[in-house]
């Protein structure tokens, strides 16, 4: 009887432990940037390029942040602001009336963990609405819709923080996140030549630096569990 019931504590302290773990792992969350940016924050990046499945591209040599905002400490709102940039081979390319070369992409974002066992966090970005890319050289114009993920390098106390984008001809890593709000975002970019109804599915390479518009006030993300 005594050996059953030592089983039988052993048996609980397993599960709790267990338990434990399972709300460690499993409830991991990202809760939101400490402290709250306060105002616009800002950045600059290397460029980018978009490359659909079925050979679509659009390359740009710069980017840089217009008016980032933070509407809560995990989501918020953004310019990006694309210069440098050409499609469909060496043609000047620009969203609909702006300057040759220039495309501006109108987004929100939103905070998000990509891998609850390492803590990897990540940033859903999403335009408002259809960009429209025109490339008046070729007489062509794309439609871009749908939202991407970029990560996070490194979840630390500092001024700056670099995001990735990663992923070749339509196919984009990493695939999905969970956003603060609980909610699993996946990444659905697409775009269109000349609105032929046949939408390609199209990957973001590139990085990008963000920090405070005061360049002063040091950032990291807070987690819950």
């Amino acid at each position: 009887m005594r050996q059953l019931k030592l089983f039988a504590v052993a048996v609980m302290a397993f599960a709790a432990i267990t338990a434990a773990t399972a709300s460690t792992v499993f409830g991991a969350r990202a809760e939101g940037f400490l402290p709250k940016l306060a105002g616009f924050f800002i950045g600059s990046g290397t460029g980018g390029t978009l490359e659909a499945l079925g050979g679509l591209s659009v390359s740009c040599t710069a980017t840089s942040i217009l008016e980032g905002t933070m509407e809560t400490d995990s989501h918020g709102t953004v310019g990006i602001h694309y210069t440098g940039c050409k499609a469909l081979g060496a043609f000047a390319a620009n969203s609909k009336g702006d300057a040759a070369g220039t495309v501006l992409v109108p987004s929100i974002w939103l905070l998000c963990l990509i891998a609850t066992k390492t803590l990897e966090y990540g940033i859903w970005i999403e335009p408002v609405g259809t960009v429209i890319i025109e490339v008046p050289a070729a007489g062509a114009k794309l439609s871009k819709t749908g939202g991407g993920i970029a990560r996070i390098v490194e979840n630390k106390l500092s001024l700056k923080k670099t995001l990735t984008f990663k992923g070749t001809k339509g196919d984009t890593e990493p695939k999905t996140c969970t956003g603060t709000d609980g909610k699993i975002k996946t990444a659905n970019q697409t775009i269109e030549l000349n609105e032929n109804k046949k939408p390609e599915s199209e990957a973001l390479t590139g990085s990008l630096t963000i920090e405070a518009e005061n360049k002063k006030t040091e950032v990291e993300i807070m987690d819950g569990i």
